[in-house]
């Protein structure tokens, strides 16, 4: 057994090692990595924008606030109806609000920004802290972003294409911080009947393509799913 007095120089050594052989190349392979992703994103950005002209207006039109106090409506009843109104169905009306902000951005745009997701995966892990829930929310959130990108490894391994965008994965680990890993199951499958749901939709509009794979419908409508899914049981 090692002495004590050895402990800490067994420490420095560990470290300078771990510092030289792994910290060292990560410092370069992860910038380097994360240029050419930005690199790829940027083309594809401009090829978007070259293919469909003219270039999106980001200001909604009547039909488009129509379309979003449809939806705010029946969101608004279930919230309220489950959660009540008072401190939780305030909570609750953040997430399912920040939620249709997503999946209205989404539709337009292709987008699932960070400076929504991130603040309201928060929100939630604190919220359930808070309410004394332990610690499944905290699992859900790990869980559903590490099984997401699980599949999409596997899909870019043998398809060579993301056909599962990061946004989506974290936003479904956004959802997994709200409803804990007992609502995994119901989230992932109202993802996937919300993608079909929506791409069928778009189909039979005769949308134009960049909006057939829009994923944010698909995202409210698991995390509605998920709401109903012990009421259902």
């Amino acid at each position: 057994m090692m002495s004590p007095t050895y402990l800490p120089l067994a420490g420095i050594i560990l470290f300078i090692l771990c510092a030289a052989w792994v910290l060292a190349p990560l410092a370069e392979r992860i910038p380097a990595r994360l240029e050419r992703q930005w690199d790829i994103e940027v083309e594809e950005h401009l090829r978007t924008r070259r293919e469909h002209t003219p270039a999106v207006n980001h200001k909604l039109t009547l039909g488009h606030k129509v379309w979003l106090a449809c939806m705010a409506a029946p969101l608004g009843y279930m919230v309220i109806s489950i959660h009540g109104a008072k401190d939780e169905g305030t909570v609750w009306s953040v997430y399912f609000l920040s939620l249709l902000l997503l999946a209205a951005i989404n539709i337009r745009t292709g987008l699932l920004p960070d400076s929504i997701v991130q603040p309201i995966l928060w929100l939630g892990l604190l919220f359930h802290t808070h309410s004394g829930a332990g610690p499944e929310h905290l699992y859900g959130a790990a869980l559903g972003y590490v099984i997401p990108y699980g599949i999409y490894l596997a899909l870019k391994t043998f398809t060579g294409k993301e056909l599962l965008g990061q946004g989506d994965i974290k936003a479904l680990a956004m959802s997994g911080a709200w409803f804990g890993t007992s609502a995994l199951v119901p989230l992932f499958c109202g993802m996937l009947a919300g993608i079909v749901i929506w791409g069928v939709l778009v189909r039979l509009a005769r949308r134009r393509s960049s909006t057939q794979w829009a994923t944010g419908p698909a995202h409210l409508l698991a995390s509605v799913a998920a709401t109903w899914w012990p009421l259902w049981l």
